[in-house]
């Protein structure tokens, strides 16, 4: 099962589980992506892009630097 873009974060230590909780509270009433809503709360892109990229391997199942 494909780690869920807050998991990665949780885990990561970029944001903590109340903030995951107002973000997944926002994002109906925002109408787009947990990642862009992480964003305007202060979540730095450059932590939602790694998380994402390290989504991908996981769901491809290709480690980091090996040629696609």
């Amino acid at each position: 099962m494909m780690k869920r873009l807050g998991e990665i974060l949780l885990e990561r230590g970029v944001i903590s589980k109340s903030q995951l909780e107002q973000a997944m509270l926002r994002q109906p009433r925002m109408n787009t992506f947990i990642g862009q809503v992480l964003i305007r709360m202060g979540v730095p892109m450059m932590e939602i892009e790694d998380a994402l990229a390290e989504q991908r391997r996981l769901r491809t199942g290709r480690r980091e630097g090996t040629a696609v």
